[in-house]
């Protein structure tokens, strides 16, 4: 078995990079619910609501384990 690490294990999480990974993620089914005028202050304020309440990563990792099973045709 080999052990492999994720890229973005030991790199530190800023506000601005976890609000740019939400707003990848999410910007699109909030402009087709809500419209494309409310995305920009949606995530502006999130972004201020982590600066005044930033998240504590250390809490939030979890170890995966992956098994991937190939088979040959």
């Amino acid at each position: 078995m080999e052990i492999v690490s994720h890229p973005l294990e030991a790199m530190q999480l800023s506000n601005n990079f976890v609000t740019s990974m939400y707003r990848a993620i999410l910007s699109t089914v909030i402009e087709e619910h809500f419209g494309h005028s409310v995305v920009d202050e949606l995530f502006r304020r999130f972004a201020k609501k982590l600066s005044k309440h930033p998240i504590d990563f250390e809490k939030c990792k979890k170890q995966m384990v992956y098994h991937i099973i190939l088979k040959r045709k």
